[in-house]
């Protein structure tokens, strides 16, 4: 919710008004003005009203969605590359508040990527390279080396809900 509400302030599309924590701050702050603890003159102002209210559902949560392995052998050194999706979605609907219709909606999905590689064995293969010219290792070495990425699931989620509220701005704005 606060990412959504964050992507709404940003886009300078949406006046957005905070009902969540009107007693932590705004309501606070009235009752500070009223009983002249304050000098502001808030007191007897109204809030502003909305127009619209923002509906959002993460609609989609597929784990596991592709994944994929592929490996090698080569002189006794292992080769592997493993890549795997994931995807969420959400649908956003604008409510128009005085009619209570829906004016607008959209749904967005975002693959969330990740892979890896590694690379094991490099003693055995560099064994079986010196063999091959009738020679030996003078040590016995091996090295490795594996790496991992993984796009987190927040920022997949912050990136559906910026492409909504762009899209969502931009039809509101062409209107």
């Amino acid at each position: 919710q606060e990412m959504f509400v964050t992507a709404l302030i940003k886009s300078g599309a949406f006046a957005v008004a905070e009902r969540q924590r009107l007693d932590e701050g705004v309501n606070r702050e009235k009752q500070l003005n009223a009983s002249g603890a304050a000098t502001g003159e808030s007191a007897t102002s109204r809030l502003a009203g909305a127009n619209y209210v923002f509906e959002v559902v993460v609609s989609e949560a597929n784990a596991g969605e592709n994944n994929s392995q592929s490996g090698a052998r080569v002189g006794g050194a292992d080769i592997k590359y493993g890549s795997a999706s994931d995807s969420i979605g959400m649908d956003v609907r604008i409510v128009d508040v005085s009619s209570g219709l829906v004016v607008d909606s959209v749904n967005v999905r975002k693959k969330i990527e990740s892979s890896s590689t590694s690379v094991s064995g490099l003693g055995n293969l560099a064994r079986s390279l010196l063999a091959k010219k009738g020679k030996e290792m003078p040590i016995d070495a091996d090295a490795g080396v594996q790496s991992n990425h993984k796009e987190g699931v927040d920022s997949a989620l912050r990136a559906c809900i910026d492409t909504a509220v762009l899209e969502l701005a931009k039809r509101m704005t062409e209107d």
